[in-house]
């Protein structure tokens, strides 16, 4: 698919597909893909334009802060955009609140005060497990006014990791690390005994013995609450306190099954739907082939192609269609009992409605609306307050999405409070300049990137990655789109992460720096299939592309083929007004030319770009290559992001590589106080992913949260933003 393609409507699952865990449902690895404390990474997009303009902040009880594109996800599962992120914390569908162990500014695990009424109990058991007692204050409510136990805990790892919630679509690794998990998450035991219900107050978790020792030991055991009775009414907690069964005396009415495979039916039409908008899309590009002549610029070069793509789509129609068709089936024959059809629909419910709507909280904030890209947010009264008792004063948030290129004049001119995450130098002294603005900042935990996706189309061959960073200065990055604000980075690690300090210095002197050369990039092409001519027999000369590149660079036309005559091209993906984008548009495919790459760069929106990163057409995929940011969540742990047991849920490169996994493992099951060892194996990883290129990394930077003059004590840090900080804020007129 070219530059001027149509782009197919992607992912089957988009309508069904959650993973959702209010105030932190989960324990944190990711039960975020999602990324609430989570390990989740949050994927950022730098400079998108926008056309909302926004009326003069004048109310005092109300904060106003702007934003790019907002996506309308306020529960986990959706990927994580970091704009959605924000508005889940506020809530509480994010973690960031009443779970066991919360985060604080400098990063650390600390022991909630709000949430635990006393200090865990923590055991060693003979298999090698560990087992954590928690102890509940007796006080925590929802937002409706409904007492939070330790029912709702022990419920939330139930839920994120039931065969149920995968059957709904969704992708998570939820109490992965947890006593039982593999049996009950593939469905063969409904008792999940990691985690177990004693009393209102107290509850256990217990972590596996193959997890042990691991690095991070109090993320494995950070749980935060789902409501059970908003999610699941009609379920309780089972005897052993390890499952979820019917509540006592419930029977499923007619009504209630047919209102399950009601949605069922839905779904099945809104997969059909979405088959129908991908043929017609097909046949678009078909038609517009006709007036190309070229075939390297057509959507389809030849009728295989074509018929390839209508058949991928109508293969991922069929085998989720008989998914949908099995569950009806078991229904009709009476092999459903009431738990299970109460827990599928109360899923496929939470995915459906509560997902946009979410009625039932606990953080700082209740949702109030979202409209034309305005989200509004009001304070919980009955809130008691972040890990150590504090609660915000203003009244009202309001988060909406502004034109990027005027967000920092919106603050100076009072339109909005606060501009978070600016990168852009020209912005950044512009609000250094002005009277009613202040900035502060810190620098990044993350950086900015080409991501790959490293086992689909030609980004699967590592020299093919390897030669797109060697086709690119990316010192013009951090001068067009930082001005001068940050540094060109070369590995997975924020220039603030402790690692990086204790041993940045000496890692930087092992890796490869990757810079512009264009012999390096056909030296590494040559060891790939990619070395004939277009008859897939002559052999491709370097001395005739650059002396066609240098002649004509508009009308080059003389690219690199493998054996089968398969050009050798990659189809990138970046977002509008994005001067990370108008960069790679400006460098690669230029570049490209001269070692034989047909770089095409596609622009579009935000909500496109992430519906290709994270749920790519596996059997004919669009788009491989994506412009895009990330910040490490904490802890850092790279297993989640990185080990092939993952692809699927957070592993996003589809990184599948028997080296990492090994050196993944041995990173995590290590001791809290085996810090040099640790570093040991994190230098060891940084060197593997700086050879395996499953991103290009591009910049890190320092960022500059620039907010009103009205705005006092907003102090952020690289894992501490600003809707954490909500509790320190005060507006002042």
């Amino acid at each position: 698919m070219k530059k001027r393609s149509i782009a197919l409507l992607l992912a089957f699952l988009m309508m069904v597909v959650i993973f959702a865990t209010a105030c932190g449902g989960q324990e944190t690895p990711p039960a975020e893909t999602t990324t609430e404390t989570t390990t989740e990474e949050t994927t950022e997009e730098t400079t998108e334009e926008t056309t909302e303009e926004t009326a003069a902040v004048q109310d005092p009880d109300t904060l106003v802060v702007g934003s790019p594109e907002i996506s309308g996800d306020w529960i986990n599962g959706f990927g994580n955009s970091s704009y959605d992120a924000a508005i889940k914390s506020l809530i509480g569908t994010y973690g960031t609140y009443y779970s066991t162990y919360g985060v604080g500014p400098g990063g650390d695990y600390i022991l909630d005060q709000t949430t635990n009424a006393k200090e865990p109990e923590i055991r060693d058991n003979a298999d090698g497990s560990k087992t954590y007692k928690f102890f509940l204050n007796d006080n925590l409510v929802w937002n409706d006014g409904t007492p939070i136990t330790a029912k709702d805990y022990v419920f939330s790892v139930l839920f994120a990791a039931s065969p149920e919630w995968l059957d709904a679509g969704a992708g998570t690794s939820a109490g992965s690390s947890l006593l039982g998990y593999a049996a009950y998450h593939d469905g063969s035991s409904k008792s999940f005994p990691g985690v177990k219900y004693i009393d209102d107050t107290t509850f256990e978790v217990t972590i596996d013995p193959s997890e042990l020792p691991y690095f991070y030991e109090s993320a494995l055991v950070s749980v935060g609450p789902d409501p059970m009775h908003r999610y699941t009414p009609n379920l309780d907690i089972g005897e052993d306190g390890s499952s979820l069964v019917a509540k006592e005396g419930y029977e499923a009415t007619e009504a209630e099954i047919k209102a399950f495979t009601d949605r069922i039916e839905n779904n099945r039409a809104a997969i059909k739907t979405t088959l129908e908008n991908d043929l017609k899309a097909i046949e678009e590009n078909r038609a517009a082939d006709a007036e190309v002549e070229d075939p390297a610029e057509k959507n389809y070069e030849t009728d295989e192609d074509y018929e390839a793509a209508k058949a991928a789509a109508q293969k991922k129609f069929d085998e989720k269609d008989a998914e949908y068709k099995a569950v009806l089936d078991e229904v009709a024959a009476g092999q459903l009992d009431a738990r299970d059809i109460s827990f599928r629909s109360s899923a496929l419910e939470v995915a459906q409605v509560f997902r946009f709507k979410p009625d039932v909280t606990c953080g700082p904030y209740n949702f109030v609306s979202f409209e034309n890209q305005t989200v509004t947010v009001t304070l919980n009264d009955k809130f008691l307050g972040n890990y150590e008792g504090k609660k915000p004063t203003i009244k009202n948030v309001v988060q909406k999405q502004v034109n990027q290129n005027l967000n920092v004049d919106l603050v100076i001119s009072g339109d909005i409070d606060i501009s978070p995450g600016e990168i852009e130098g020209e912005k950044i002294e512009k609000a250094k300049a002005a009277d009613t603005a202040k900035t502060t900042s810190y620098p990044r935990n993350g950086y900015g990137m080409i991501a790959f996706h490293t086992d689909l189309a030609n980004t699967k061959y590592k020299e093919v990655r390897q030669a797109v960073a060697y086709l690119m200065d990316r010192n013009v990055f951090v001068q067009n789109v930082l001005g001068g604000y940050g540094v060109v980075v070369n590995g997975e690690y924020g220039l603030s992460e402790w690692m990086y300090a204790d041993r940045g210095e000496e890692l930087e002197e092992k890796l490869n720096h990757y810079t512009l050369n264009i012999d390096k990039a056909n030296e590494l092409l040559n060891n790939t299939p990619f070395l004939y001519e277009k008859d897939g027999k002559t052999p491709w000369d370097p001395a005739k592309a650059k002396a066609a590149a240098d002649e004509n660079i508009d009308s080059f036309d003389y690219y690199r083929y493998n054996d089968k005559g398969e050009q050798l091209v990659i189809n990138h993906f970046g977002t509008v007004e994005n001067n990370v984008t108008d960069t790679v548009a400006a460098e690669i495919p230029k570049n490209g030319k001269y070692v034989g790459l047909l770089y095409n760069v596609t622009f579009g929106d935000f909500a496109t770009l992430l519906n290709n990163y994270y749920n790519p057409n596996v059997d004919n995929p669009v788009y491989t290559a994506f412009n895009l940011a990330t910040s490490f969540a904490v802890p850092h742990d790279p297993y989640y992001s990185y080990h092939s047991s993952q692809i699927g849920n957070d592993n996003i490169y589809r990184v599948n590589d028997p080296k990492v996994d090994e050196i993944l493992v041995k990173m995590r099951n290590l001791d809290g106080s085996e810090r040099e060892k640790y570093l040991d194996y994190w230098e060891e990883f940084q060197l593997w992913w700086n050879d395996y290129m499953p991103c290009v990394p591009l910049y890190s930077n320092e960022y500059y949260d620039i907010y009103s003059s009205r705005i006092e004590a907003l102090n952020t840090t690289p894992v501490w933003m600003w809707y954490q900080d909500i509790v320190n804020l005060k507006i002042t007129q």
